[in-house]
């Protein structure tokens, strides 16, 4: 049975981790050393510890955001909502911002559980929790919710 879990984000996909190596440098007021790691997402890099992830992203990550920002979006319009029930598919130029609000689950909790803070969804309708790292959209359909993937940039 396939496990339905949504895959944690990590500092080997961010732009800001940078393992140095050759001679020691001074970069932005501290001296990197070779063979260790470093984020450089601070004002000055911040040296990973020997207790830090390896893999997954530390608590104290400046991208991260906590609480996590939860969106909901509904159709644009009553023409939005007709397409939907046509044609399918969730398209974002289709969608605008109905709820904007905070929340402490992560994506995995509302996949198994519901919808925090007592929200409802209706049928179409897109969730997202964005929690900095890595944003999760989820769709209701058929009256499940379900991971979806979801282009907020068009």
């Amino acid at each position: 049975m396939a496990d339905n879990r949504i895959p944690n984000a990590r500092c080997c996909d961010c732009d800001a981790l940078v393992r140095h190596t050759g001679q020691p440098q001074r970069v932005r007021g501290v001296i990197l050393q070779p063979g260790l790691r470093y984020c450089m997402g601070f004002k000055r890099p911040r040296c990973f510890q020997n207790h830090d992830p390896k893999i997954n992203v530390p608590k104290w990550c400046p991208k991260r955001l906590t609480p996590a920002v939860l969106r909901i979006y509904g159709f644009k319009d009553e023409n939005a909502q007709h397409m939907y029930d046509v044609f399918g598919g969730i398209y974002a130029h289709r969608y605008a911002v109905r709820y904007t609000g905070t929340t402490y689950q992560n994506a995995n909790s509302i996949l198994k559980d519901e919808i925090p803070n007592g929200l409802r969804l209706e049928e179409g309708e897109v969730l997202e929790i964005d929690d900095g790292l890595l944003p999760i959209f989820f769709s209701m359909c058929c009256g499940q919710l379900q991971t979806t993937y979801f282009n907020i940039k068009s």
